[in-house]
């Protein structure tokens, strides 16, 4: 992995947990704009936040699953990831 696409790596992750700075934001954007790699990176990424951001808020309300709910919801979660 090149020296850049790790830093664009880290700030993409950044962006999930805090607001990044206007000079952080341009260099992911253009970077983003010149790298397929760190697209798809960003969007699984993405994709994998939302997930957890789901399951956090089913966790919240305690929600019980069946053993095969669980294995529906498992293999749901792999089928999208793998997209």
């Amino acid at each position: 992995m090149k020296h850049a696409c790790r830093k664009v790596s880290r700030l993409a992750s950044d962006a999930l947990d805090r607001k990044l700075s206007p000079l952080e934001r341009l260099r992911l954007h253009f970077h983003l704009l010149l790298c397929v790699n760190c697209r798809n990176f960003r969007s699984s990424l993405q994709r994998l936040h939302e997930t957890f951001e789901h399951i956090r808020s089913v966790q919240a309300h305690e929600l019980k699953l069946t053993k095969d709910q669980r294995r529906r919801l498992l293999m749901e979660l792999e089928r999208k990831l793998g997209d």
